[in-house]
């Protein structure tokens, strides 16, 4: 048996935007803003064009998201090595860092920027630098981080493909609106 919509008229599509597809610990807000943003600048004005705008406004959210898994990633690596640096016991089996290793490491990434100047001294003490943290990482995990770079890339893709027929699409919708009269005052 086919389940019919409950959707009864095109004006319904319009209304109906897709649905939020958040991860754990994403931002409702900033997916909010990013789609009422680009819907605003896109101005859908039928069912086709809205869903087509819905569609690029999940595109950029899954661009945005894969950013932010790099980032991340490069985040967690640098600091799970400063924390081994600044404990000095990076070759041990069964590492436990100090409360002073987990606060520094967190701090070197971290807003604070009084606590991370302080963190990155001690992280510099322990013979390192930020920099070379980040490279670490990027070493370490470069396989995940090409992985990464290749799903941004075919996203961007379809992206700008699906921006092209949106735009085609909206081009053909004008040329499809006969011109206007105009008539004068009739004061008859």
């Amino acid at each position: 048996m086919t389940q019919r919509s409950s959707l009864t008229s095109p004006a319904d599509l319009i209304e109906v935007g897709s649905p939020t597809r958040l991860l754990p610990g994403e931002d409702e807000g900033a997916y909010d803003a990013l789609r009422q943003a680009l819907l605003a600048d896109l101005a859908p004005s039928t069912p086709y064009q809205k869903i087509l705008a819905e569609n690029l406004v999940d595109l950029e959210w899954e661009a945005t998201r894969y950013r932010d898994f790099r980032d991340n990633l490069l985040i967690v690596s640098a600091r799970n090595t400063a924390l081994q640096l600044i404990d000095g016991d990076e070759d041990s089996w069964e590492f436990e860092p100090s409360e002073e290793a987990l606060h520094h490491a967190a701090s070197i990434f971290g807003p604070d920027g009084k606590v991370k100047t302080a963190s990155i001294s001690v992280l510099e003490q322990a013979g390192t630098s930020v920099g070379e943290l980040l490279a670490g990482a990027y070493a370490s995990e470069a396989k995940t981080l090409d992985h990464l770079a290749l799903h941004i890339a075919e996203i961007e893709a379809r992206r700008r493909r699906l921006l092209d027929d949106y735009e085609r699409l909206k081009a053909r919708r004008a040329k499809s609106v006969p011109d206007a009269e105009i008539l004068g005052d009739h004061d008859d």
